[in-house]
């Protein structure tokens, strides 16, 4: 099993432990760990859900090990009934299993929620929380965002001293300075940081983000000298936090100080210092800024060339197409990812002419794979150039599900049933995939509105032969469709 898993055979292992579920052996909770492991790490929802399955099936729900982690698979899947489902069922929480609990909250929209299960933790149980538990809390605070809440749980973690190591705790003191940051009250980030014996980089990386937060970009910066008095490096993250600053406020010339700063430090060619200063520049509405430092790199990787291509849709640069096509010329090895960014910055940027150029200078210098296809056809429809994305269409010998669902709604939407119901027709007949609920929803949108009850019937008829006709979302939709046609026929007797 940990062979197969070490060499990312994960789908073969998931097969074995079926198998071995089939014959009635036994599966441990240690390889349904490692098999969960995987799972999040792969956010495989579907070998996920199957794993908690087995759980299920060998009575494993209530382990505090796999519930933990089954929370975090869920958390990470983004789906959050199931993680608390899968937290109702563990019979002795660990720290982390609450951990686990709230973050899956916080990281899902939920900080408020979070904050009641860190509350609960305090009420029901007997366990001291640790340090996974008051980050976790504290990040909640930081996103709703509760100054009050969180001058609570900075006291329990003072009062309590929780062993002593928490109030010393780098990754505590980091989790403080952001929620007080966020909270608006900076003299209580600053105590934190000065208090703390141990100041590790990131430590005073998230106080220079304080700083920076707050517009004191020129303390900030001293900060940054400081810790190099102390014999630290900044890294891309220093930069970072200030330049989000410089980027918020339109602060153009505090942003230039910066850059100074950042080429004195040597640091102006790191991709991810580019990329934030480049953001910054365009933000700012400085053309000259931004290509200062798009030329100066010698290399680029896809966070890049997005950033390419949203700082120009920012900027409304009108040489910004011919600057693109040179690029994309130029480097040609491209990938499909980045290219689909530079076409639906210039489909938002509602430049359909640039958008034609940049397709055809893509032909033959890089793969157009399904990605590209699809992006291809939802930029023309959404530019109402029906004709050409059906030419995109027709031209791509393997279709995905969503290329098909894209075009047939595109003729939906401009009230085309006729072409659009021959298009699902094809599909069903010469498609290697085959219709969604997606699919058929969006054509009877459409006949919701039209009195062709036969049209409606044919796609009744689509629907069964897909095996869909039990579909509960359908049915309903289905039932609206021959209600709304059999009251315009109505109105058209009387």
């Amino acid at each position: 099993m940990t062979k197969l898993r070490e060499e990312g055979w994960f789908d073969e292992a998931i097969g074995i432990v079926n198998q071995m579920d089939k014959q009635g052996m036994e599966i441990t909770n240690n390889v349904l760990l490692c098999l969960l492991q995987e799972a999040i790490k792969r956010k495989d929802l579907k070998q996920g859900k199957e794993l908690h399955r087995l759980t299920k099936n060998h009575n494993l729900e209530s382990d505090t090990f796999l519930g933990t982690f089954l929370i975090r698979f869920y958390s990470t899947c983004g789906l959050l009934a199931e993680a608390i489902e899968a937290f109702t069922k563990v019979t002795e929480m660990s720290v982390y299993t609450w951990s686990a609990m709230i973050s899956a909250h916080v990281k899902l929209g939920k900080p408020e929620d979070g904050l009641k299960v860190y509350k609960q933790m305090l009420q029901q149980s007997d366990l001291v929380p640790e340090e996974n538990v008051f980050v976790a809390t504290l990040e909640a605070c930081s996103a709703i965002p509760s100054l009050e809440d969180g001058k609570e749980v900075h006291k329990f973690i003072l009062e309590h001293k929780c062993e002593h190591k928490c109030v010393t705790n780098i990754n505590i003191g980091c989790a403080l300075i952001e929620m007080y940051s966020e909270c608006g009250s900076f003299e209580e980030a600053r105590k934190v940081f000065e208090r703390l014996p141990k100041r590790e980089l990131v430590l005073w990386n998230s106080m220079i983000g304080c700083y920076a937060r707050f517009n004191r970009v020129p303390d900030a910066l001293r900060l940054i000298e400081v810790l190099q008095q102390e014999r630290l490096k900044p890294n891309d993250a220093t930069f970072g936090n200030i330049l989000k600053a410089c980027a918020r406020s339109q602060d153009l010339e505090q942003g230039k100080l910066v850059h100074a700063r950042i080429t004195e430090c040597q640091f102006d060619t790191n991709l991810a210092v580019a990329n934030a200063l480049m953001d910054m520049y365009a933000k700012c509405g400085n053309l000259d800024g931004f290509h200062s430092v798009l030329y100066k790199l010698r290399h680029r990787d896809s966070s890049t060339w997005n950033q390419v291509a949203n700082g120009y849709m920012q900027l409304g640069d009108n040489m910004s197409g011919g600057q693109l096509r040179g690029h994309i010329q130029r480097e040609a090895t491209m990938l499909s990812d980045v290219f689909v960014s530079l076409l639906n910055a210039c489909c938002k940027g509602g430049n359909i002419d640039e958008m034609k150029r940049l397709h055809a200078s893509a032909v033959g210098c890089m793969k157009l794979d399904s990605l590209v296809g699809t992006t291809l056809v939802d930029a023309y429809l959404k530019s109402t150039k029906l004709h050409e994305a059906r030419r995109v269409f027709d031209k791509w010998t393997t279709k995905p599900l969503s290329m098909w669902n894209l075009m047939i709604g595109g003729y939906a939407q401009q009230s085309l049933c006729d072409d659009a119901l021959t298009l699902l027709k094809m599909m069903l007949q010469e498609a290697d995939v085959k219709p969604s609920e997606d699919t058929f929803l969006c054509i009877l949108d459409v006949c919701l509105g039209s009195t062709d009850l036969g049209v409606g019937k044919e796609i009744h008829s689509c629907i069964t032969k897909s095996g869909l006709g039990q579909n509960a979302r359908l049915e309903k939709a289905l039932e609206e469709m021959y209600e709304r046609c059999a009251n315009i026929v109505k109105a058209q007797e009387a």
